[in-house]
C-alpha cells in the first residue's frame, strides 16, 4: 500500500491510480491523521467478504467448500438436476 501526504494528493490522480493499480493508497496529513483511498470494486468486494464471513455458520460453510474444491471433492450438476433440487425444497 502506498502512502502519500495530503499536500501532495490530487484526488483525480489518486482515483485513476487506485483503479489502474488495484492497490489502496494511504493519504496522511502533517498531523499523522489519514485515510485510505481504494477502488469502488475493491471496497465492495471487501465489504461483501466481511459480510459473508460475519456469520460463523456461513464462514464454516465457505471454508468447507473451499477445502472440498481443493481436495477435488466437487460435484457437477446440470441445469435440470439443479431445478429438481430446488423444487424439492
Amino acid at each position: 500500500m502506498s502512502i502519500i501526504t495530503s499536500k501532495n494528493a490530487n484526488i483525480k490522480d489518486l482515483i485513476e491510480r487506485v483503479n489502474k493499480d488495484r492497490e489502496p493508497i494511504t493519504v496522511v496529513d502533517d498531523k499523522g491523521s489519514g485515510a485510505v483511498v481504494m477502488s469502488i470494486e475493491d471496497f465492495e468486494s471487501m465489504s461483501e467478504t466481511i459480510y459473508l464471513l460475519s456469520s460463523k455458520a456461513n464462514a464454516k460453510w465457505i471454508y468447507e467448500s473451499i477445502k472440498e474444491a481443493d481436495d477435488n471433492q466437487t460435484k457437477s450438476f446440470n441445469f435440470e438436476d439443479l431445478e429438481k433440487m430446488i423444487d424439492e425444497h
